[in-house]
């Protein structure tokens, strides 16, 4: 479900929306980020609901965006997956495709993180933690599986291979 909501939101409202006002490229990286902005947005309301939940909340929320490092390299590895996911979007003209590699993506990550363990003393940074999208690795697997896309789908306006 979270992969067709997600896809529905950022790529069907957001990035539709922009690439009407904008030219898609443009549109793609700024959906593209705003879909990685909210990534570091966590909202866990435990108790009850009252006038001041929400000021509680806020804290919470922005708890994110604390550990720069870790936010730099997920920041560009989740605007980097949003680029992919968008693209696939655009050149295929629906979101069912871009729906099936946002699901994959999920399956993997849900994966990787019940056959590994985090190792004390390891390169986090490198590696990233158990979220897979913190380390500097991932960032460059998911370079390669966008230019692994843009070779299976081609570029926008011409037919794939």
């Amino acid at each position: 479900m979270v992969a067709v909501l997600e896809e529905l939101l950022f790529r069907g409202g957001i990035f539709g929306a922009l690439r009407k006002v904008w030219n898609w490229r443009v549109a793609l990286i700024v959906s593209s980020m705003i879909y990685a902005i909210v990534h570091f947005q966590k909202a866990e309301l435990t108790g009850p609901v009252t006038w001041s939940s929400g000021l509680e909340l806020l804290p919470h929320m922005l708890a994110g965006y604390g550990n720069l490092q870790a936010m730099i390299c997920s920041f560009l590895s989740l605007t980097l997956a949003g680029i992919s996911l968008g693209f696939a979007y655009q050149k295929t003209g629906n979101l069912y495709f871009s729906i099936g590699l946002h699901a994959g993506w999920i399956f993997w990550l849900k994966f990787y993180g019940l056959v590994t363990n985090s190792v004390a003393g390891g390169s986090s940074w490198l590696w990233g933690t158990g979220k897979l999208i913190d380390g500097w690795l991932a960032l460059l697997v998911l370079a390669g599986a966008f230019l692994l896309l843009v070779h299976l789908v081609g570029k926008p306006g011409e037919k794939a291979p």
